[in-house]
C-alpha cells in the first residue's frame, strides 16, 4: 500500500493490484451483500464460496478462508469504495457485470430481497459502473438460476 502511495506522490502510475487484492475485494463485497440484512445464513455462505470458486478457480478451502477473512473485515467496517476501486481497476465491464450477478444470487438465495439488500446492490452497481438496466437483467438471470 505504501509503495502505491509513494508512486502516486512521485507522479508514477501505481502498480496494478495483485490478484490477491482482487479476490479479497470480491469476497468482501459478496460478504457485505450477505450481511446487509443483519445475518449470513448457510445458503448465502455456500453461494459466496461457489461464486469465488467459479470466478477464481480456487480450492474449496481457499474460498472458505477468503470468506472468513471478509467476515473479519466486515466486523471492523464496510469498505465498499475500496473494494470497488480495486475491482474497477482490475476487471473489465463484463467481469464487473458477472460480479453484480453473483451479488444478486447471494442476496436472493434465501428467497427474498429486503430493501437494504436492493439498496446495497444499486449502490455497488453504481460504484462498479454497471448500468441500472444491466444490473436489472443480472438480477433476473440470478433469480432464474
Amino acid at each position: 500500500m505504501f509503495d502505491r502511495i509513494r508512486a502516486l506522490i512521485r507522479g508514477q502510475a501505481p502498480a496494478a493490484a495483485p490478484e490477491h487484492d482482487l479476490k479479497h475485494a470480491a469476497a468482501g463485497l459478496l460478504v457485505e451483500a450477505a450481511l446487509i440484512d443483519g445475518r449470513m445464513d448457510p445458503a448465502e455462505r455456500r453461494e459466496i464460496e461457489a461464486a469465488l470458486l467459479r470466478s477464481f478457480h480456487l480450492p474449496a478451502a481457499a474460498a472458505a478462508q477468503l470468506v472468513d477473512a471478509a467476515l473479519e473485515r466486515a466486523r471492523v467496517a464496510a469498505d465498499f469504495h475500496g473494494y470497488s476501486r480495486d475491482l474497477n481497476r482490475e476487471l473489465d465491464p463484463p467481469a464487473r457485470l458477472r460480479l453484480i450477478e453473483a451479488l444478486w444470487r447471494v442476496v436472493q438465495v434465501d428467497g427474498r430481497v429486503c430493501d437494504y439488500e436492493a439498496n446495497l446492490l444499486r449502490r455497488v452497481a453504481g460504484l462498479l459502473h454497471v448500468e441500472d438496466r444491466d444490473s436489472g437483467a443480472a438480477r433476473k438471470r440470478a433469480a432464474s438460476s
